[in-house]
């Protein structure tokens, strides 16, 4: 797998991550899991969680905020 398939499968994942936060009742046991396939550290408080996400997302610049 090359460098661009890893980046994909890495923002891939971490959108899926952001999916299940988002919900209404997001399921903690698999927010921990993915927290943890990403290698993100796991906090039960939902704004850091969502800190961690972007900052994961940062390197990658694919947030396109419209003005």
């Amino acid at each position: 797998m090359d460098k661009t398939d890893i980046k994909g499968e890495r923002i891939l994942q971490l959108e899926a991550l952001v999916e299940e936060l988002l919900k209404e009742n997001p399921v903690e046991t698999r927010i921990a899991e993915q927290m943890q396939q990403l290698q993100l550290d796991y906090t039960s408080d939902p704004v850091e969680r969502i800190n961690r996400v972007l900052a994961a997302l940062h390197p990658y610049q694919i947030l396109d905020f419209e003005e």
